[in-house]
């Protein structure tokens, strides 16, 4: 936090604790608390905590239901889709196993069942080794491997998920397993694979709690 805010605030409730001195002080100080409040709040939302790196592989599932916006982000993703829209068109994939390559700006999301509904503005496109240019693409696919950098989420929320996590600050690296735990990431950007029925979320993270404990 910026240091003369710091000192803005501890003057401000310095002030309060002398004006609880007298009745009236009292009723003015609990006026001034109010919009104290307000302010606290912002300037914490305005000078957030530092972040740090962190690994977290956990079971496939944990990426059920999720979603996630990326931005200038590279996409591999091998799986079964019965259709994809490029631009205006929509192509028939026959349920067979391709290969998409992308570029791009966009959202992806994993339904409850795991499937993949992506809608993404490409630089670069590629299916089973055929390319293009500036698309437009939707597709959605049950994926067997998936690999996607560059997103972002304000919270993750994960239920009942088992693995490990490791997180690194300052020179200091903490472990740690869990199973069918609860877990929160805050303010996460990063990377996400999916490989060999197993999630893994790599990149950073303002907090992350495993039931409901900052880690």
């Amino acid at each position: 936090m910026n240091w003369k805010v710091l000192v803005a605030v501890v003057v401000v409730l310095a002030a309060l604790g002398l004006l609880a001195l007298t009745e009236q002080g009292r009723q003015y100080a609990a006026f001034l608390g109010k919009g104290l409040g307000s302010l606290v709040g912002s300037v914490l939302k305005a000078y957030p905590g530092k972040t740090f790196n962190f690994e977290l592989t956990v079971d496939e599932k944990a990426a059920y239901g999720q979603a996630f916006s990326m931005s200038n982000s590279n996409l591999v993703v091998s799986g079964r889709g019965s259709a994809i829209k490029i631009d205006d068109k929509t192509w028939n994939l026959g349920d067979k196993e391709v290969e998409i390559k992308a570029t791009g700006s966009g959202d992806i999301a994993f339904t409850a069942d795991g499937k993949i509904e992506l809608k993404m503005d490409t630089k670069t496109f590629q299916i089973d080794g055929r390319s293009t240019n500036d698309v437009k693409v939707e597709v959605m696919i049950v994926p067997t491997a998936f690999s996607l950098d560059n997103i972002k989420k304000d919270m993750i929320n994960i239920t009942s998920a088992t693995g490990t996590m490791l997180k690194s600050f300052d020179s200091t690296a903490i472990t740690a397993n869990f199973e069918k735990s609860n877990l929160q990431i805050d303010n996460f950007s990063g990377m996400l694979e999916l490989k060999n029925q197993t999630t893994t979320l790599s990149g950073t993270a303002a907090n992350i709690q495993i039931d409901g404990r900052n880690v």
